[in-house]
Order: C-alpha cells, then sequence, then structure tokens
C-alpha cells in the first residue's frame, strides 16, 4: 500500500473506527475526489467499508452533498493504523479534529464527549493559560453531562 495511503487510514484512524471524510478530507488537505481515489485501495483491501447507503466510488468527480462515512472493519485494523503515527502527529491530529468539530457542531451535547476526547488526546499541545482553561471548562461540562444521563 502507498505510503500516502497509509497515512490517510492513520489520519482516519485518529478520527475514530467510524469516519466521515468531510473531516478527513480537511485534516489531510485533500479535494474529495482525491480522496475517494485514494481510499479506494484501502477499500478494496477490506481495510473499511462504506457506512452511507448507496455510496458508490465510480463516478464521483465533485464534492457530496452529503456527508460520507467510513468505517475500518475489525478495531485491530484501526489500531494498527493508529500506532503508526508518532505521538506529535497523533496530538496534531486530534487537535485538528477536535477543532473542526467544535466549529461544525456547536456543541452539539451528543458531539461534546467526542470533542472532550479529541481536546485530551492533544491536550500536550494545549498550552496556553486560557486554553487549557477552555479545556478543563468543556472536562467538567462533559462529565456533568455524563451524570445527568445516568
Amino acid at each position: 500500500m502507498p505510503i500516502g495511503t497509509q497515512t490517510l487510514l492513520c489520519k482516519a484512524a485518529c478520527i475514530g473506527s467510524k469516519f466521515d471524510l468531510n473531516i478527513l478530507d480537511t485534516i489531510v488537505e485533500k479535494t474529495m475526489p482525491e480522496l475517494i481515489k485514494e481510499l479506494n485501495i484501502p477499500l478494496h483491501e477490506n481495510y473499511i467499508t462504506p457506512l452511507t447507503a448507496g455510496f458508490e466510488f465510480a463516478g464521483i468527480n465533485e464534492e457530496p452533498s452529503k456527508s460520507i462515512q467510513f468505517g475500518f472493519v475489525h478495531d485491530r485494523i484501526q489500531q494498527a493504523c493508529y500506532s503508526l503515527l508518532s505521538e506529535i502527529e497523533m496530538e496534531k491530529t486530534h487537535l485538528q479534529i477536535a477543532k473542526i468539530l467544535e466549529i461544525s457542531d456547536k456543541l452539539k451535547k451528543e458531539q461534546l464527549f467526542e470533542i472532550v476526547h479529541h481536546y485530551n488526546a492533544a491536550k500536550g499541545l494545549i498550552t496556553k493559560e486560557e486554553d487549557v482553561l477552555d479545556l478543563i471548562k468543556l472536562n467538567i461540562q462533559a462529565g456533568k453531562e455524563a451524570s445527568n444521563s445516568g
């Protein structure tokens, strides 16, 4: 598998066992058609599978109007891809993901835990006092939500 495709899967693994192509294309700075072309290899090698009903690789040459999701076919594949990244690369990727989610989802209740997870995974890069305090507040908010949900 080409190095670029491996890197793509490693970044996808940071998103989670399921990943959205709109988030992935922002992280890797590729157009959707480039991303889809590169994902053909792991798709055909059965590392990932499309989770979006009716999705087909063939014929997509423009930005899709809806979210396209993929998933790793096994958690061990995701873990193996994740483990290939250096610690600093993991932190940078998690920070990018957290910022993308926070901007795009306006801290929806169901996304709060995911956003906090990604920020916590990037905490080594969060050094400004104001940013550290924001992270503490997000963790407190997530803790309250968790305790309220039972």
